[in-house]
């Protein structure tokens, strides 16, 4: 009889943790709807879902999900997004009239799950209630409202944040394979090589004869970016068109140091 409070136990805590997330998407949602619908008070309850958060970059992502980078004319502009989150959003999509809803449901089940490895994270080195302070911390920062609507944060913070707890856990296969997607999800991506590098050898007590094949997963990081700089050769001719691009049109530049400023 044992069992179940044992299990009680590791659940409550988690439980807390999800309704934090939960609650804070709701928070979200009814203001962003509150404010669409004082703008277009005669649209449907739907129409004003699919529309409130539909913005800015979002934009971008949902017509590279629609049409791809191939066939976006002369303009090559939205080949500085990368493309897994448009990918994604273009598999769970059966109709293109709901196109933002499949946006949405991609951001938010993907922060769900970055709220989760958090949580599961912290508790490698902390009690429960750390953990939990840390998912609530996650929820209510000022951008976190990122988190729900149909940015790339929620999906690249799930891959980013799963990938170190698998370092940590030793589990370096799942690690690298989940660095690969992050890159492909944001450049910030890259800084996983360095990161899990650095959590591999502290493993290993920085004796380098104990090096195994594991440490040839983390380098997927570099692979991820390696594919979209080949997508960038495929349609364009150049391997750097993003960076010439996020110089003239959105007047950043990369720093290897810093990413894009």
């Amino acid at each position: 009889m044992k069992a179940p409070a044992i299990l009680q136990k590791v659940q409550q805590p988690l439980t807390a943790a999800i309704l934090i997330v939960f609650f804070s998407k709701v928070l979200v949602f009814c203001l962003g709807y509150i404010v669409s619908f004082s703008v277009n008070s005669s649209a449907s309850p739907l129409s004003i879902l699919m529309s409130q958060f539909y913005h800015w970059d979002s934009t971008y992502y949902l017509d590279i999900a629609k049409s791809g980078y191939i066939n976006q004319g002369a303009s090559q502009n939205l080949i500085v997004f990368f493309p897994l989150y448009p990918l994604i959003i273009r598999l769970v999509t059966t109709n293109f009239s709901y196109i933002n809803l499949s946006a949405l449901l991609v951001s938010n089940v993907s922060s769900f799950v970055a709220a989760f490895y958090l949580f599961k994270l912290v508790k490698l080195d902390y009690d429960d209630n750390a953990a939990v302070k840390a998912v609530l911390y996650f929820c209510i920062f000022p951008t976190a409202f990122f988190l729900s609507v149909m940015y790339t944060e929620g999906l690249f913070l799930a891959l980013t944040i799963a990938s170190f707890y698998y370092a940590r856990m030793g589990k370096w296969r799942l690690a690298g394979l989940l660095s690969l997607f992050s890159a492909l999800t944001r450049i910030g991506g890259l800084i996983l090589l360095p990161a899990l590098l650095i959590e591999y050898f502290h493993q290993k007590k920085w004796q380098f004869r104990k090096i195994d094949f594991n440490v040839l997963w983390i380098s997927l990081s570099l692979a991820g970016f390696l594919i979209y700089i080949s997508i960038n050769y495929q349609i364009t001719g150049n391997p750097f068109t993003f960076m010439i691009i996020e110089n003239i049109k959105w007047y950043q530049s990369i720093n290897p140091l810093l990413g894009l400023q």
